[in-house]
């Protein structure tokens, strides 16, 4: 249904008809139509699938980020001897405390040094309010501290992904760790790893409906509990018969919202250039405004709205 509101507005920003209004919009979508510039379908789902999977990367990895920073600056870490619990606990903190899911009855772990195996059992997404079933294993790295997660067949929502998500968080070798090399700070490539970040990557299958890849590399993800995730940067989509750069420019979601509020979404392939702004309705309208340049914008329901 989201993939059909979809193809159905963008037919709509480009035209189909002969009628003129006031505002011209329906004369510049009959230009739209007669040079070829209207969207296609297969771009129109491809840009579906690369929000949900983008807003599903943000949801997993969004509560982390203050876990991860804290982690990265806890002088327990200084002590070879707590390392292991401390992230332990920074990690179940961001996962079912302050945290992925609504309920922490819901998940469970089962640890292996600095790996865990972390299950989701009829669990809420506490970032979109989607359910939230299946399997994932979660790596932490320190010096730079970072958090990888990897998983098959993880169901939120109506989407199925399998792949992979990463967030670093940087920081820096700890005084007296010989599993740590220091560099110095000349060095480019070291000093970004121990810079303080908070970014985003990902390579995800993605099932719903239609198969889809989606790649980010290095993406900003700002996180609040209360506030929600904002993200910053691109992604690639690959679908069977469309692929193109997907471009986020401050795109945020609000606590228990599966669409964003804010931001923008660029979309280019080999098609025209898409460009989807969000609104604060949008979350309960489905509503956004559509720009084709050159033609105008326009506001129309693009997705269903968001679950009560």
């Amino acid at each position: 249904m989201r993939i059909l509101a979809l193809m159905c507005a963008l037919a709509l920003a480009c035209g189909d008809d002969d009628t003129t209004t006031d505002a011209g919009t329906d004369a510049g979508a009959d230009s739209a139509t007669d040079s070829g510039g209207m969207v296609s379908d297969d771009d129109a789902v491809a840009i579906d699938l690369a929000l949900q999977a983008l807003a599903a990367s943000a949801a997993l990895a969004g509560p982390l980020v203050p876990e991860g920073e804290m982690l990265r600056d806890d002088s327990r870490l200084d002590s070879p001897d707590m390392r292991e619990d401390t992230a332990r606990e920074r990690v179940e903190s961001g996962v079912s405390g302050n945290s992925i899911v609504t309920d922490e009855t819901c998940v469970g772990y089962a640890w292996a040094g600095l790996m865990v195996t972390i299950t989701f059992t009829d669990c809420v997404m506490e970032a979109t309010g989607e359910p939230l079933t299946g399997m994932l294993t979660l790596g932490v790295a320190l010096f730079p501290t970072q958090f990888n997660m990897t998983f098959t067949d993880l169901q939120i929502g109506a989407l199925g992904l399998d792949g992979n998500v990463s967030l670093l968080l940087g920081g820096g070798c700890r005084e007296g760790d010989g599993g740590c090399a220091p560099c110095r700070d000349v060095d480019p490539e070291c000093a970004e790893m121990r810079a303080n970040q908070q970014t985003l990557s990902a390579d995800l299958t993605i099932e719903s409906g239609t198969t889809a890849t989606l790649a980010i590399e290095g993406m900003e993800i700002v996180y609040e509990s209360g506030t929600g995730a904002t993200v910053n940067g691109t992604a690639e989509i690959t679908s069977p018969t469309s692929s193109g750069t997907l471009t986020g420019t401050d795109v945020h979601w609000n606590p228990m919202e599966c669409l964003p509020s804010s931001g923008t979404l660029t979309y280019d392939s080999t098609g025209p250039t898409t460009t989807v702004e969000f609104q604060a309705t949008t979350p309960t309208t489905g509503n956004v405004l559509v720009t084709i340049p050159p033609f105008p914008q326009v506001e129309t329901m693009l997705f269903e709205a968001c679950p009560t």
